[in-house]
C-alpha cells in the first residue's frame, strides 16, 4: 500500500495529467490486490479465539476463549471483499478528478455464532480498509 501512495504522490507532485490513469494501470494497484489475495488466510474450519481486554479500570474477565465455525459460503462472502477493496482504492484515486462520482462500495461480513464455555453470544467478521 505504501508503494502505491508513494508512486500516487510522485505522479501527482510531478504535474503529470494522466496521473490517475496511469495509478490505476501501475504495477503498485496490481501489487496491492495480490497481496490481498495471498494474505487472505481465512479457511472453512473451526477456530477458537482468545480475548485479552485491557482498562484503567478494574474488572474480571468470567471467560475469554470462545469457538466459531466459518462455512464454505462465509469465506466465498468475505473474499468478495478482495474486489471490494480494489473497488475502493480505485474510487479514492478517481476521486482526484474533476465531477468524479465513485462507485458504491458494500464491505461483505460473516455472521456467525460464537460459544464460549455457558452460552453463545454473535460474533461479526470482516475485512478493514486501510488508508
Amino acid at each position: 500500500m505504501s508503494n502505491l501512495i508513494a508512486h500516487f504522490n510522485f505522479l501527482k507532485r510531478r504535474g503529470d495529467v494522466d496521473y490517475v490513469a496511469k495509478v490505476l494501470a501501475s504495477k503498485e494497484l496490481f501489487s496491492v490486490r495480490e497481496t490481498q489475495e495471498e494474505s487472505f488466510w481465512w479457511k472453512p474450519a473451526r477456530y477458537q479465539a482468545t480475548l485479552q481486554v485491557s482498562s484503567p479500570k478494574k474488572f474480571k474477565l468470567s471467560e475469554s476463549r470462545y469457538l466459531f465455525e466459518l462455512t464454505y459460503i462465509d469465506i466465498d462472502q468475505l473474499k468478495q471483499n478482495i474486489a471490494t477493496l480494489e473497488n475502493d482504492l480505485k474510487n479514492i484515486i478517481n476521486s482526484n478528478l474533476p465531477d468524479f462520482k465513485g462507485q458504491p462500495v458494500n464491505w461483505n461480513w460473516a455472521n456467525v455464532d460464537i460459544k464460549k464455555t455457558n452460552a453463545a453470544a454473535h460474533l461479526i467478521i470482516g475485512t478493514a480498509t486501510y488508508r
